[in-house]
Parts: C-alpha cells; sequence; structure tokens
C-alpha cells in the first residue's frame, strides 16, 4: 500500500496533504513530499513516547533514563509475573530495533547485523517468555508501556500517585537510552496544486488552542499545548470524576503534569525505520527464535536481504 501510494504521488494522483507517521520514511524527500517551515517533509502534530512508566521505587537507580535487559527482566519477573509488558517476542523485537535503529544503519542505508548490540538485542529477544496476549498486556499497575498513556491515560491511570511513577527508555544493552519520541505529522504531496493553501493549513494546527483539543491519546507537539489540554483533563475530572480514589482530597492533582513533562524532557529523536526492513526481519527472526537457525545464519540472510533490497531502490 505504501508504494502505491508513492507511484500515486509521481504520477499526480495523490492527494494533496497525508497523515503520516514514522511507518513512511522512504517517502521524506523531495520527489514524494515537499519541505514544512521547519525544513522537514512532516508537520508533527502529536506525538507519543516510546519508553516505560515504572514505580520510582522499583528501579535500583530511580533518577536513571534508562534500564538494561537485565534489570528488565529482573523488573517483570518481580513485579508482573514474568509478563514481558511489550508483548510477544516479535512485537519487542521491532520495538526495540526501532529503538536503536541508528546504531545498525550507515548513511546509506545499508545494515550492519553482525556487530555486538544487534547480538544482545536478538539474545535478549530470545531468552524471553512469550506473551500470548499482546502489546501493552500487564497484570500490575507498577510498570507498563508510556505509548499507550500519554499525558492523558498518565493523569487518568496514576492521579494523585503520578509522582512516584518515573518515564524511561525501553530496555537497551546498556540501559543509557532514554525514552523516545514517535510522531505523527501532515505532509504536502509534491504533486499539490496548492502547496501554499496546505502550508496555512498546517500552520493553523500549530496554536496552542487548536492541538490541545485535537490530540487526545496523543499528546501535543508544544509544551504550551501540553499544559493546556492537561488543564482541560483535570479540570473536565474534577467536573465528572471528583470522588474518584485517584484524585486527592482536594480533587485531581495539577502538579501531575509538571511531573510528567519533567519525565519526558529527556526523550530523543530516533530515525524512522522502512517497514519492509521490519518486514524482512521478522521473516528471518522467526526460526532463530525457535531455534532452527543461529544467530549468525540469522543476521547473515536478513542483512543480505535488506541490503539488496537498498541497492535495487
Amino acid at each position: 500500500m505504501a508504494y502505491k501510494l508513492a507511484e500515486d504521488i509521481v504520477s499526480g494522483n495523490a492527494p494533496d496533504m497525508m497523515v503520516l507517521n514514522s511507518n513512511y520514511a522512504f517517502l521524506s524527500n523531495d520527489r514524494y513530499l515537499m519541505r514544512t517551515d521547519d525544513n522537514t517533509y512532516r508537520y508533527a502534530y502529536a506525538r507519543s513516547y516510546n519508553g516505560l512508566i515504572v514505580r520510582m521505587s522499583l528501579l535500583k537507580n530511580p533518577a536513571s533514563i534508562g534500564i538494561t535487559y537485565g534489570e528488565y527482566k529482573d523488573l517483570i519477573e518481580s513485579a508482573n509475573n514474568g509478563i514481558n509488558v511489550m508483548g510477544t517476542r516479535i512485537d519487542t523485537f521491532n520495538t526495540l530495533f526501532r529503538y536503536s535503529a541508528e546504531s545498525f544503519f550507515d548513511e546509506n542505508g545499508h545494515v550492519d547485523l553482525h556487530c555486538e548490540e544487534f547480538r544482545l538485542l536478538s539474545e535478549f529477544v530470545s531468552g524471553l517468555s512469550e506473551n500470548l496476549n499482546g502489546s501493552g498486556s500487564t497484570t500490575s499497575p507498577v510498570i507498563s508501556l508510556a505509548e499507550y498513556n500519554g499525558l492523558t491515560g498518565f493523569i487518568v491511570n496514576y492521579g494523585k500517585y503520578g509522582s512516584d511513577f518515573s518515564i524511561i527508555g525501553l530496555p537497551s544493552a546498556d540501559g543509557s537510552s532514554a525514552e523516545s519520541v514517535n510522531s505523527e505529522g501532515i505532509a504536502i504531496c509534491s504533486c499539490s496544486s496548492s502547496p501554499e493553501s496546505c502550508a496555512d493549513f498546517i500552520r493553523s494546527l500549530s496554536t496552542p488552542e487548536v492541538q490541545s483539543r485535537i490530540c487526545f491519546y496523543q499528546d501535543p507537539s508544544t509544551e504550551e499545548a501540553v499544559r493546556m489540554k492537561g488543564e482541560i483533563i483535570i479540570n473536565e475530572r474534577n467536573y465528572y470524576d471528583r470522588d474518584n480514589p485517584l484524585a486527592g482530597p482536594d480533587g485531581w492533582p495539577s502538579d501531575v503534569v509538571d511531573h510528567y513533562l519533567e519525565q519526558v524532557s529527556d526523550a530523543v529523536i530516533v530515525p524512522d525505520v522502512d517497514t519492509t526492513v521490519l518486514k524482512i526481519l521478522d521473516e528471518e527472526l522467526q526460526p532463530y527464535l525457535e531455534g532452527q537457525k543461529s544467530f549468525e545464519e540469522f543476521a547473515d540472510i536478513a542483512e543480505n536481504r535488506i541490503n539488496l533490497m537498498v541497492d535495487e531502490r
């Protein structure tokens, strides 16, 4: 479907604008999309965070920005009955590969899957128990995925206990990676007949008043809009749900917004990953997870297939 969209843009049959997320990374060039005011290919009006929300008392270092593979295994074992909150092993692999993809690609888009970081990632995923309930499943309120919350979820799910929780990066080899930003935005197609009108529309989305209203599950892209959204949520909760046990004696706490913004202030932007790359990896990963192939065989075949695809393009 994505490549049909590329063909439609080149042939002039695509719409003037499209809502795109990181799955359409390969469209980010002048052939397909026009640059925005900030010299990017899509205006990011909404964002979510890839990371973990964890009760601080469970972390060895509450001030840490990330967690190692070993620490994550210990955490879910002690706090979540051993259930991986990132979902199935394939889900987990895809999430973590995106998270650290910059380590695997060179400037020409070729991939190196024989590096130590990729080996550690693959071995970590292989050693996890399979979670057949799907991504985000958890039996404990003390650890969850940040991407399923956002400010709205953080306020509603944690309320007066929000300051007891930290938002940290997903597991990595050395535990030094902070949570990452996943953005959704509007792009102007290169075939647009009214690019200025499109640009004016996109600019209208940049006002905090608009952003605070159009982003519900995701966060607005500016801090001012996030604060406005937080005020709206808290006022609504105090009106409709003031007796909720998560509310404090004086109603839903407003300082949770400051705490949330502080927690995501160290978030990093990671490069988009072509979904075709993930599809190839998934196809070759399964035999490795089932013990039918060694890591070297898995890495060899996947690397060759991905680099061949890149060269053919």
